[in-house]
């Protein structure tokens, strides 16, 4: 998809300019300050599993969700940096190695996922909400029923990593360059 840079840019914007309402954001209990940026960055990890498409083909599709995935991470990152001047918080900065890592891990399993059929990038989309929302649910669950915490399942889901500030890039840089390798290095198969 050629406008998918577009769609990130112009979905975060829309996010930030919704949250930056004054109704919005005093029903979310948000200020103009740090809370209100990390909302937002908030808003970019849970949606980098929905914004990116992956075009399914062979290698030289590959290399084109490459060049869209690094496409999608810049733009991510110039929105976030953009609303850091209204918030006047560092966090924008503070968090866009881990955004990035986020990107690289999330572009890549859809990216190996589209190598294999489109299908593959509708299944990689679930696995991928799915850790990134489950880890929360959980800790809501256990905190509630159980009262223990659920801290310990930071490393599976990116935003709730962020939330409890056990930020490791490692996992991700690690998920990110595996199937990114898997999805260039991967033969094309022959036509039927």
């Amino acid at each position: 998809m050629r406008f998918n840079a577009l769609l990130v840019a112009g979905s975060l914007l829309a996010v930030g300019g919704l949250v930056a309402l004054g109704p919005v954001r005093s029903s979310l209990g948000l200020a103009l300050d740090g809370a209100w940026q990390l909302a937002l960055i908030h808003a970019e990890l849970a949606l980098a599993p929905l914004l990116f498409m992956p075009v399914a083909g062979g290698r030289g599709k590959a290399l084109s969700n490459l060049a869209a995935a690094a496409a999608c991470a810049s733009a991510g990152a110039a929105t976030v940096l953009l609303f850091s001047f209204a918030s006047m918080g560092k966090d924008g900065l503070d968090t866009r190695a881990f955004a990035g890592a986020v990107w690289l891990a999330v572009s890549g399993l859809l990216a190996l996922g589209a190598r294999f059929g489109a299908h593959w990038v509708l299944r990689g989309r679930i696995l991928l909400l799915c850790a990134i929302g489950l880890p929360a649910l959980w800790h809501y669950l256990l905190l509630e029923y159980a009262g223990s915490s659920g801290g310990q399942l930071a490393p599976f889901s990116p935003n709730w990593a962020l939330a409890t500030q056990s930020v490791s890039l490692w996992p991700l840089l690690l998920a990110g360059a595996l199937a990114w390798f898997g999805a260039l290095a991967l033969p094309d198969r022959g036509r039927p």
